[in-house]
């Protein structure tokens, strides 16, 4: 769908797109491509009866964090996908809401992330992307003060879940 939009706005010169959706998944990635599509001035997301104007949404989220809506988008995406989408498995008691004020508080510490995938950039994962991301998640657990990586973290936390495994973040492995 989004190969569509480009070849319509590159070689058609469209200005602007309706994408029908109810997913999420879908809606995250209408505002990252809003963001990233140059000549695409509007891009909207019907949901059922409503239409969701992902540019308007990209720029007001933009602005209120004072940031650029380029990299609030990639931060957006990014952050969804590592706390679960269709394609990844969610962390158990650990909500799209906390993953959310987490990213924003540390946008500027997420910038590495956020970055990866850029046009033009290697696809490499480097150090610097694991690193942050990893922190992110050790972030999620209320532990912005812990060092270690996801495997100590488990460990640690093994002793206060009472029993209930799902609430361990990832293994270093899994991650």
């Amino acid at each position: 769908m989004f190969a569509h939009i480009a070849y319509s706005v590159q070689h058609l010169h469209h200005k602007r797109a309706v994408v029908v959706a109810t997913d999420t998944d879908v809606i995250m990635m209408c505002i990252y491509y809003i963001t990233h599509t140059d000549s695409l001035q509007e891009l909207w997301v019907k949901k059922m009866d409503i239409y969701l104007p992902a540019h308007a949404i990209a720029d007001a989220l933009a602005v209120k964090y004072d940031v650029e809506a380029a990299d609030l988008s990639s931060m957006l995406l990014s952050t969804y996908i590592l706390t679960g989408c269709d394609t990844v498995s969610y962390l158990y008691r650990r909500g799209k809401k906390r993953a959310y004020k987490t990213a924003v508080d540390h946008l500027e510490d997420l910038l590495p992330l956020c970055r990866y995938g850029d046009p033009g950039e290697s696809l490499d994962v480097k150090e610097d992307v694991v690193t942050v991301a990893r922190q992110y998640m050790v972030s999620l657990y209320e532990r912005n003060d812990f060092s270690g990586n996801l495997d100590a973290l488990r460990t640690h936390l093994f002793g206060n879940i009472k029993g209930d495994m799902r609430y361990l973040p990832p293994t270093e492995d899994a991650f």
